[in-house]
Order: C-alpha cells, then sequence, then structure tokens
C-alpha cells in the first residue's frame, strides 16, 4: 500500500490555512481509502477526528525544551525535525497546505505544496530581516524540489507567475479556491461572551489577523476618527491578543483602547453567531492577500464590508464592498463613515460556485493522482 505523508502541523492551528486544506483532505482520504495516510505535526490539538481512519497514523515530533519561542520552534521543525522524519521515510509522496520547511533530495519531484500568498515579495519593506530570509530559503527550496502546487485565487497564480515564471513552466500549479458552507441563520447568542452582548452601541468587527501587511494602524487611527463622530461605536477583535504588547501599545497610541473589544479566540459557531448579532458591518483593509476569507464569510452573511481596493479583493468579493485605498487614512475614514450608512442584505447567502468543493476538488484530487503514478 503506497505512503502520503501530510504535514498537518498548520492543519492543528486551526488557522485559516487549515480551514482551507482540512475539506480537501478530508474528501479526498475518504474517496482515496487505499492509501496510508501519516500526519506529521508539532501538536496533535484539532486532528483528533483524524485517529478514527485505520489507515490514517499521526506522528508528533518536538523540539527541544530550551526551545520556548514559538518563531524559534517553527524554524527547528522546519529546518531539523521534519527533514530528519522524512528522510526516514520511504514515503511516495508528500503534501502540504504550505511551504515553511526543507524538503530532503529523497523526495524530489515528489511533494506538493501550497502558495496562499507572496506578500514577503509584494510588501518586502513589511518583513523584518530575520524572517525574509528564512522564508525565502523555504520558499525556493520547495519551489525547486516539488512536484506541484496548489494556490488559492487567479490572483494568486498571477503572482507565482510574475515573481517565478520559469516554474509555472516546469511545474503544474493549480487553482483550487478556498471553500464554504452555507451559514447556518440558527441564533445562538448564549454562546458568545458576555461583554459582546453586554456592551450596547454599535460594532465593527475585524478577524483578519495581525502581521503589519493588515494595515491595522491606518485603520486605527481612522477608526479614531470616526469614534469623534460616533461616541457609540466599538469594534470586536478576535483572536489571541490579551499578551500582545505591540498591539495594545498600537491602540494606546490611536486613542481607542476604550473602544476595542476582544473576546479572544472563538470558535466557528461563534463566529457565525457574531456575524447575525447586528454588527454594523466588518472591515478588511490588507495590503496583500492571497484569498481573504474573512472578506467572503462576511459577504455570505450579507453584512456591510469595507475593503482594501487591491486585486484579491476584486476577484474574491467583486462589486460587493465599500472599497477604499489602504494607504490613504483619509480614505479609509470616509469609507467607515460610509459603512456606518450601510445595512445589511440578509438575502446574499448563497455561495459563488467557484467556491465550493464540488467546483474545485477535482483539480485537487488530479494533481495528486498524478503524483501518485
Amino acid at each position: 500500500m503506497k505512503t502520503i505523508v501530510i504535514e498537518a502541523r498548520h492543519l492543528s492551528r486551526g488557522t485559516g490555512i487549515s480551514k482551507y486544506f482540512e475539506l480537501y483532505l478530508d474528501k479526498f482520504i475518504n474517496s482515496h481509502p487505499h492509501y496510508n495516510y501519516i500526519f506529521v505535526t508539532d501538536s496533535t490539538k484539532n486532528l483528533y477526528k483524524y485517529k478514527n481512519y485505520s489507515n490514517v497514523n499521526i506522528k508528533k515530533l518536538s523540539s527541544p525544551n530550551w526551545i520556548k519561542h514559538p518563531y524559534l520552534n517553527d524554524l527547528y521543525y522546519g529546518i531539523i525535525s521534519f527533514p530528519t522524519f522524512l528522510k526516514n521515510q520511504n514515503a511516495d509522496l508528500l503534501i502540504s497546505p504550505y511551504y515553511d520547511f526543507i524538503i530532503p533530495r529523497k523526495l524530489y519531484n515528489k511533494v506538493i505544496i501550497t502558495i496562499h500568498d507572496l506578500c514577503y515579495y509584494e510588501c518586502n519593506t513589511l518583513y523584518k530581516t530575520h524572517t525574509k530570509i528564512p522564508a525565502n530559503y523555504f520558499l525556493t527550496n520547495a519551489l525547486n524540489r516539488c512536484a506541484g502546487v496548489l494556490t488559492v485565487s487567479e490572483t494568486s497564480y498571477k503572482k507565482i507567475k510574475l515573481y517565478f515564471p520559469e516554474i509555472t513552466q516546469k511545474k503544474r500549479v493549480i487553482v483550487t479556491y478556498n471553500c464554504f458552507s452555507k451559514p447556518n441563520f440558527n441564533f445562538k447568542q448564549n454562546i458568545l461572551p458576555q461583554e459582546l452582548i453586554s456592551k450596547p452601541g454599535k460594532k465593527l468587527l475585524y478577524s483578519g489577523g495581525f502581521e503589519n501587511r493588515k494595515n491595522l494602524s491606518r485603520l486605527f487611527r481612522a477608526f479614531y476618527q470616526v469614534t469623534q463622530e460616533y461616541g457609540d461605536l466599538y469594534m470586536i477583535i478576535t483572536g489571541n491578543l490579551k499578551n500582545n504588547k505591540k498591539f495594545h501599545r498600537l491602540i494606546h497610541s490611536c486613542g481607542i483602547n476604550e473602544k476595542i473589544l476582544l473576546p479572544g479566540n472563538i470558535t466557528d459557531e461563534q463566529m457565525q453567531t457574531l456575524y447575525q448579532s447586528g454588527i454594523t458591518g466588518a472591515v478588511n483593509l490588507s495590503l496583500c492577500e492571497g484569498f481573504g476569507r474573512n472578506s467572503y464569510e462576511a459577504l455570505l452573511n450579507g453584512l456591510p464590508l469595507l475593503c482594501s481596493d487591491i486585486e484579491i479583493n476584486r476577484e474574491i468579493v467583486g462589486d460587493y464592498p465599500i472599497y477604499c485605498d489602504p494607504t490613504n487614512v483619509e480614505d479609509i475614514i470616509n469609507g467607515l463613515k460610509k459603512l456606518m450608512k450601510t445595512t445589511a442584505n440578509k438575502s446574499l447567502s448563497s455561495i459563488d460556485e467557484r467556491f465550493t468543493i464540488d467546483y474545485n476538488f477535482s483539480n485537487f484530487s488530479n494533481l495528486i493522482d498524478d503524483c501518485m503514478k
């Protein structure tokens, strides 16, 4: 029986990467029970369902105890522990929802990677040197040794072709979009954190992460100006920010610390309820994205949306949002004011065919099948 190794570290983290990849992987395993699958990870969190498969084994790799910083832990995994594991396996194929590891020579042309975006290249100045150097090395190594590439949008495909033209000529690069399920409009207010329920006033939602490319500094400066006109306006920001000193310094410097609601990490069910809880609108002012999953979720739930006027948003959410120049604070202010006057449209709950698993799965499956021949 042939063996496929799944680089499952990102699946265990419950991020947008895992939401993208999990639907494809589940369908592939169910439709290809004749393969053995080895899931390799540094944490088994969120992988429990795969233990029910008789042909799935989960291998947890650990870092030395002296490595405390998450970034250093990721580097150790990508440079030492995962490549060492691969060298000792006789895998027929490796599939990864990302590319942040070294591919050993023995797996040359036996790897499928995923490129979600090329923001390290598009927004080069926003990244520190100590993160750019390993990221560039991992990507170059992966592109040279992989058999094929999955990417999540036509925009990302064009960026790959722009920055690595020789790769699109030598390798198969396949677009497999993020996929979605129809929203469940069974509103459950009692599952939301109490502070979100009890706080009166208008609320905006931001759920897009905290990298520099997410453009939070300009968003927060614009938000401060709008709160001078709308005194009862707050912003809900999801994610684990309790101990993020850089984030707290930013909201204090912008004068909005009393206007920010931080529920922490919330479940998919809580997020779905949050979309339906009477929120005024959602914002996504990123300078660079590969897809922008949170923007499409807002559209799917009929939530008014303010977006950066960049190519990927035009591809994914079309004419639905209010657009603004993400580099111009005044334009963001005007966009936020328009958002405050826009009403929700619950009729937009049908899913674009491009973002369904049935539309995309054959591309995903065929690439793997061809690489396994």
